[in-house]
């Protein structure tokens, strides 16, 4: 988020982005200081929370964009809006900027949100993998590059040098070398999902079933799965070991979000 032209922030979620910029900005010498920011989001998310935000803030929400932002102060309360959210049903993320004034705005939007119905909760698993929202590090590894994630397409090869682009365009050049990131049905007595279940064709190592959960909408077991590229073709059939329990998934080229 380009907050000023002096000042950018970077979402770190659970990864190491704050050591490999201060990384990148030692190695090229650049005048520029990393720092992780009193910031503190609350997202309010959900088919009423453009209402909510907008009785809450104002008008103002009308002008922010998807992925657009403000900076505005609520009762003194300073904060960076966003229309952004892990959830495809829309909503914003109210970047609070001063970590002392938190039980105040989380009060203010409870207030608000009463009329509404709002409730407290978490990132919603199901509905993230329903809609094709990815989650670094829980649906890829430590070797999985933008291209195999399926963001290829925010990567112009063409343009100039960045960190990484020798060692993409290498593995690319190799097909047994490329993993793919896929959407995949999964059959059987499937229990839960905490972590990666490796997947096997004719009893050869054949990727991982990297999450999977029971998709209310679509009321069959669905997930995401990191595989070889040569078994990534739609309809392709893998066995999964699931902690002893066998399922098996199948590759599906139709986007769940499309599905629903």
């Amino acid at each position: 988020m380009p907050i000023r032209e002096d000042l950018w922030w970077l979402s770190i979620a659970d990864s190491d982005v704050a050591l490999f910029c201060q990384g990148v900005a030692g190695a090229k010498g650049f005048d520029v200081t990393v720092r992780e920011p009193d910031v503190s989001p609350l997202a309010i998310q959900g088919p009423k929370a453009e209402d909510l935000v907008r009785d809450l803030l104002g008008d103002i929400v009308d002008e922010i964009g998807f992925f657009q932002f403000r900076e505005v102060e609520l009762q003194g309360i300073p904060m960076v809006v966003m229309r952004s959210g892990w959830s495809r049903q829309g909503g914003f993320e109210l970047f609070l900027t001063d970590g002392s004034r938190g039980q105040e705005l989380w009060d203010l939007a409870f207030a608000t949100g009463e009329a509404y119905g709002v409730a407290p909760g978490t990132p919603h698993q199901m509905e993230r993998i329903e809609n094709g929202l990815l989650s670094y590090r829980s649906d890829t590894d430590d070797d999985t590059d933008p291209v195999e994630a399926g963001l290829g397409k925010w990567c112009n090869m063409d343009a100039g040098d960045f960190v990484g682009k020798a060692a993409i365009i290498a593995r690319h050049e190799d097909p047994d070398a490329r993993k793919l990131l896929v959407n995949v049905h999964i059959d059987g007595d499937m229990p839960a999902s905490e972590n990666p279940w490796p997947a096997t064709v004719a009893g050869q190592p054949a990727g991982e079933l990297r999450v999977g959960v029971w998709s209310p909408k679509l009321e069959r077991n669905i997930g995401l799965a990191l595989v070889p590229v040569r078994h990534a073709a739609p309809e392709t059939t893998l066995d999964v070991d699931a902690e002893g329990v066998a399922l098996t998934m199948t590759v599906t080229d139709i986007p769940f979000g499309d599905s629903l």
